[in-house]
């Protein structure tokens, strides 16, 4: 699947982008670069990198796209019910990235409940498509980017609330009866001179408990 995955953003990449023949006159390939002294330049996103291991920022928002689920709507939904427990992430090399293991229970009537092993959380979710992701978890009550208490005691009430949210969009890239696949997008490069930004994309597979 990895390696089909990489032969799709080669081929988004080359000189074919967006169905065009020539990308150098395709408007939808043209971007035009202002640099901090006002001046501008040219680039063309075919020629941009969509290695889903370092993605340019301008390429970004397509690659995305394409990751997303293309299944329908209602059958998603269907599958989604189910305990989901975390099983692996790793990147398109084949590197393992480490994130904290939980099960995600999705019930029918609407409701959630995520399991952590220091945290239990809960609330509504929903199967709607935006541009970050597709499955919206709605939470009963606020919660903090910092889990640790003690951590918290030293902030200052404004920089707590800027870290405390009150729902979570996750993007699915993939679900069949046994398995669920959500992929998600890091910052790893970002270059002040060029204005250059990079992302990276983690593949985070979970499996349906019986």
């Amino acid at each position: 699947m990895k390696k089909i995955l990489f032969l799709i953003f080669q081929i988004i990449g080359t000189s074919t982008i967006l169905g065009q023949d020539n990308p150098k006159t395709n408007p939808e390939n043209i971007l035009l670069k202002y640099n901090k002294d006002g001046a501008s330049k040219i680039i063309y996103k075919n020629e941009l990198s969509h290695n889903l291991d370092s993605i340019n920022m301008y390429v970004l928002n397509e690659i995305k796209h394409e990751l997303f689920i293309k299944m329908d709507s209602l059958q998603i939904t269907k599958l989604l019910v189910g305990k989901w427990s975390l099983q692996n992430a790793y990147r398109i090399n084949d590197k393992e990235e480490k994130y904290q293991t939980h099960v995600l229970e999705l019930k029918g009537d609407g409701t959630f409940i995520d399991t952590y092993p220091s945290d239990t959380t809960n609330g509504k979710w929903s199967y709607q498509k935006t541009e970050i992701g597709n499955l919206k978890l709605d939470y009963n009550e606020p919660q903090s980017m910092i889990k640790d208490k003690n951590l918290l005691k030293n902030l200052d009430e404004k920089t707590i609330k800027s870290m405390t949210y009150s729902s979570r969009t996750m993007a699915i890239n993939s679900i069949d009866d046994e398995s669920l696949r959500f992929f998600d997008t890091i910052l790893i490069d970002s270059s002040l001179n060029s204005g250059e930004i990079y992302y990276r994309v983690i593949f985070i597979n979970h499996k349906k408990e019986k």
